[in-house]
């Protein structure tokens, strides 16, 4: 089988891509044929489509130095990402996957793939490695959980700046959180990978299918803990 991993980062930057290299290492050695695509970093492992990988853009950076005059720009690349839809269709076209196997992919690379995958009807399945689907913070955190949002509350984050206790970010996690529920581009995934049960729980109480959502916890060497 052809399967393509997809990743913000393609370089060890925390549990999800550590897990999603490991991921496409197990998959090969079962004989799967598997290719990567994320964003442009000096620190990526190259791969067989480096060419075609995604300009990135300093969300920090941007947001300290705030200026009103490429304020729309960085929304809506956030939000709703063109180049990362035309150069998913490259690899697409190339590589022509069995199956798409979605990570990390909030605020650079968006859900805008996605419109381009099932225009070519090749199924998706999507890992949740945070809660960003609920939580424009993507962990509801707080001194309790945070479901200000649920019930398609999307207001809140205005009112809590629960993102990076900015108003900025905080009105654009409001935006991505309802344009992406209310597009239906969620409806167009076939199968949601949750780790745990926590996780599912809460994507269930949110509205999510239920029957479309399996634990799979997140799997680990074990001569590591020997």
């Amino acid at each position: 089988m052809k399967i393509l991993l997809i990743h913000t980062y393609l370089y060890a930057n925390g549990g999800d891509s550590i897990y999603t290299m490991r991921l496409g290492n197990l998959m090969q050695s079962e004989g799967h044929s598997v290719a990567y695509w994320g964003i442009k970093d000096p620190n990526n492992f190259q791969h067989e489509y480096s060419q075609y990988e995604l300009d990135t853009i300093d969300y920090k950076r941007e947001f300290h130095n705030f200026k009103f005059s490429n304020a729309i720009r960085v929304a809506f690349r956030a939000i709703y990402n063109k180049q990362a839809k035309k150069l998913i269709g490259k690899v697409l076209d190339d590589f022509q996957p069995d199956i798409v196997h979605l990570q990390s992919i909030h605020y650079h690379i968006t859900t805008s793939i996605i419109w381009e995958i099932k225009r070519r009807n090749i199924p998706i399945i999507w890992t949740q490695h945070t809660l960003a689907l609920m939580c424009c913070s993507w962990m509801m955190n707080g001194l309790s959980i945070c479901e200000k949002c649920k019930k398609r509350k999307f207001y809140f984050p205005l009112i809590t700046r629960c993102k990076r206790n900015s108003i900025f970010p905080s009105i654009i996690g409001a935006i991505q959180l309802a344009f992406d529920q209310v597009s239906g581009v969620y409806n167009k995934v076939d199968q949601y990978v949750a780790i745990s049960n926590f996780y599912a729980q809460k994507m269930s109480e949110f509205g999510f299918d239920k029957n479309n959502i399996e634990v799979v916890n997140n799997f680990f060497e074990p001569k590591s803990i020997e």
